[in-house]
């Protein structure tokens, strides 16, 4: 018996007399990890590998599973042709490629089972739609200087179109394979992997790179499993304290690029375990944030004068609090980099235009049919709040509502995206979030009832509009229908 089935068995509680559903999915895991730990070791000629790492310390702990929802671009060099990793088929080289970090890296060490239990079919497949550079399969990547990368446009569709090729599924990361990281004049970038954790409106999101473009003899799965680890919480060695002291060994999520370490530490795994507790399947619902779950009205983009900070998405949460009935939060597509921004966001509570607004506007190209609420605020360039308001609609007009003493409290947090290249892992601003409540007080006023239930959630319809002033002194407009994700109580 090789030490990680013994490390496995170690991780599996004894429990006599009859098994509950908990160790049953326990046990399950634990069989399926053992079935894979061929995975591991010496690979054969040129195919991807990873070394078995060793138990970190967590005796008795029972394995947590976070699926992982692969999609792939079709034209990637190893979906075309799997044999150059070794697998017979797309789905193969996916399965595979997720099973070594899962069994060589993160069960030993950490406990922590990165699950495929869905068929390999239900892969998400999907054809490259912008050929305009690169070669098929390839991926822009923006770039910001000094080795910081960001999320392109195309970055941003994939990540869409994997959410909605797993909506069912509310838990887990999204991985994505590509070809290769390109900028827009079509040079090379040396981008491996890019990462974003889970946020209000993102699930993690991890893009990974061609097997065959990582350099000889670096461990194939080092890049995948530290992007994984960033989805997990875990930060570079040289940004927090996660490792508990010890710095003494090379470190999977050593910011280098050249170091090729999958070892974790204790500390690092309990963190792993703990940080995001709402994408693990066998975790307690009291544990987290009631269950997300999207609303997929797809409504067509209008953009005018596209340029500025559009709005990707916004979450609305339904709330219990004495003060507060409902909570939004914004997505911006990149963060905020105007001098000023002007955000006017209109809320049909009920879907029906004869209990709102019927005309009228408040910028240009704004519209706000049967909105009952419009909520504004200005932002500058540092993301200060200038000024903010609530307004109601009266006939084909707008009233200023009466804010609480306390005003509306805004909440802005700028998620850093985490990208892996030849020359090492750098940190860099991929979006913001801009979270406010609507205070109880207000739903007496326009006299709506508060939407608390799910139902009254999925009736809400947001529109919007920013106005972007630049240091230049031109301006910026931008229409914006997000999608929607529901959190409801």
């Amino acid at each position: 018996m090789s030490n990680t089935e013994i490390q496995i068995k170690k991780g599996i509680k004894s429990n006599r007399g009859s098994l509950s559903m908990k160790s049953l999915s326990t046990l399950l895991l634990s069989l399926i990890t053992v079935l894979i730990l061929s995975s591991c070791g010496d690979p054969s000629a040129n195919c991807p590998f990873c070394r078995d790492e060793q138990d970190v310390g967590l005796e008795g702990q029972e394995l947590m599973a976070v699926r992982v929802r692969w999609s792939a671009l079709e034209e990637a060099a190893y979906m075309i042709d799997p044999s150059t990793v070794c697998e017979d088929t797309p789905s193969d080289a996916l399965f595979r490629r997720n099973i070594r970090a899962n069994s060589c890296i993160f069960v030993p060490q950490c406990k922590i089972f990165l699950g495929q239990i869905a068929v390999p079919n239900n892969y998400g497949f999907f054809q490259d739609t912008d050929l305009s550079v690169g070669i098929p399969g390839d991926v822009v990547i923006d770039y910001y200087g000094d080795g910081n990368y960001g999320l392109s446009s195309e970055m941003i569709s994939l990540g869409e179109m994997a959410h909605d090729h797993w909506s069912a599924y509310d838990r887990g990361i999204l991985a994505i394979a590509v070809n290769r990281f390109i900028l827009a004049d079509g040079s090379l970038t040396g981008v491996r992997g890019y990462a974003i954790p889970p946020t209000n409106t993102q699930r993690p999101l991890v893009y990974i790179v061609d097997p065959s473009l990582i350099p000889s003899g670096v461990d194939s799965e080092h890049v995948f499993a530290h992007e994984v680890g960033h989805s997990l919480g875990l930060c570079h060695t040289n940004e927090c304290d996660q490792l508990d002291g010890d710095s003494s060994i090379q470190n999977l999520m050593d910011p280098d690029g050249s170091v090729n370490s999958t070892r974790l530490v204790e500390s690092q795994c309990v963190a792993a375990r703990t940080i995001h507790p709402s994408i693990f399947e066998n975790t307690a619902r009291s544990e987290f944030q009631p269950e997300l779950r999207m609303n997929h009205r797809r409504e067509t983009v209008s953009v005018s004068n596209s340029g500025g900070t559009v709005i990707q998405g916004i979450q609305i949460s339904s709330k219990t609090s004495d003060k507060s009935a409902l909570s939004l939060t914004l997505r911006t597509k990149n963060p905020i980099n105007s001098e000023k921004m002007s955000f006017w966001i209109s809320l049909d509570l009920d879907r029906d235009t004869n209990t709102g607004l019927n005309t009228g506007t408040i910028v240009p190209q704004g519209r706000h049919e049967g909105a009952d609420l419009i909520v504004n605020f200005v932002l500058d360039k540092e993301r200060g709040l200038i000024e903010s308001g609530l307004l109601k609609a009266v006939g084909s007009s707008f009233a200023q509502l009466t804010l609480p003493t306390d005003g509306m409290q805004l909440n802005i947090n700028t998620i850093h995206g985490h990208s892996m290249s030849d020359t090492g892992c750098t940190t860099h601003p991929a979006f913001d979030e801009i979270s406010f409540e609507i205070p109880n007080a207000i739903f007496t006023e326009i006299r709506h009832p508060k939407p608390t239930s799910a139902k009254a959630l999925e009736l809400i319809k947001v529109r919007g509009v920013t106005l972007s002033y630049l240091a230049d002194g031109n301006e910026l407009m931008d229409t914006f229908r997000p999608r929607i994700k529901i959190d409801s109580k």
